[in-house]
């Protein structure tokens, strides 16, 4: 097997990534690394600083955590749908999608501030 990393840290601070991995020949490094280069520039474009690949899974976080939090996302996947839908069923209807003009979304939310009892500080 054989993967690329292509990574940029925007000016914003926000750091992004995009990547390719392949086990035949005809996965050559070039197209792997067109493909790996591809997958960062979409999400550059849409201005996101959370990739498809990690906003599902900050939508529990951002649930569970205390005070606001915010994302900025490019095209929501159905995986971050289905994650809003199934964290609003436990803690309510704590999430605000805002559609941006250049095509990324702003996911919000005031989170419930969870503490784990059972957790020494």
């Amino acid at each position: 097997a054989k993967g690329i990393l292509c990574v940029s840290k925007t000016d914003k601070g926000c750091i992004l990534g995009g990547s390719a991995i392949g086990n035949s020949a005809r996965d050559s490094p070039v197209r792997l690394g067109k493909f790996a280069a591809t997958e960062l520039l979409r999400t550059w474009e849409t201005s996101a600083c959370v990739d498809e690949y990690l906003q599902d899974q900050l939508i529990i976080f951002m649930a569970l955590a205390d005070g606001k939090s915010a994302i900025r996302t490019g095209p929501l996947t159905e995986h971050t749908t289905t994650a809003i839908l199934i964290a609003s069923k436990f803690v309510g209807d704590i999430f605000k999608i805002h559609n941006e003009e250049d095509g990324s979304h702003i996911i919000e939310c005031d989170g419930i501030g969870f503490q784990n009892r059972y957790f020494d500080e």
